[in-house]
């Protein structure tokens, strides 16, 4: 049989924005229906086992992230960071990074997510909410978005 490859895209950012559906505009099932598969290290699963591994996640952080983000800035930031990295030697066909209007971590990091994807060749795409994003301006940047994504891969 023949299958067709999934293009995989990875959604980091503030973990509140990843996973609820009201304040990311069905974010993720949007790219599902565009065809895409979602990845995000996010979970509470992944965040159960850094709890309860502290110590060595943090220094495993520290490590991968250092030459990118020296200093702990706050959020999920440093995360964030390390996921791309990680993620990025994996294959993925995109990456976009949701923030809440304003949050500071998330602008922070932003230029160092744009350069690690632009290291990998990796389209990156930054997408703030606030009160005034509408479904409609959400999915139009998502299509064009999509549309950037397959014509690359062609």
């Amino acid at each position: 049989m023949n299958y067709k490859k999934i293009p995989k895209i990875l959604v980091l950012g503030e973990i509140y924005l990843i996973h609820d559906t009201f304040a990311n505009h069905d974010l993720i099932r949007n790219l599902g229906y565009l065809g895409f598969e979602v990845l995000s290290t996010q979970k509470a699963s992944e965040l159960a086992k850094h709890i309860a591994f502290k110590h060595y996640y943090h220094w495993k952080m520290a490590r991968i992230t250092k030459p990118y983000l020296k200093v702990d800035v706050g959020g999920h930031a440093r995360e964030n960071v390390m996921e791309l990295l990680v993620e990025s030697k994996k294959g993925i066909y995109g990456v976009i990074h949701v923030g809440p209007f304003g949050c500071m971590p998330e602008v922070t990091i932003n230029p160092i997510l744009q350069n690690i994807a632009k290291k990998f060749n990796i389209p990156f795409m930054f997408l703030t909410f606030d009160v005034q994003t509408s479904d409609t301006g959400l999915l139009t940047r998502l299509e064009a978005f999509s549309d950037l994504i397959k014509r690359d891969g062609e």
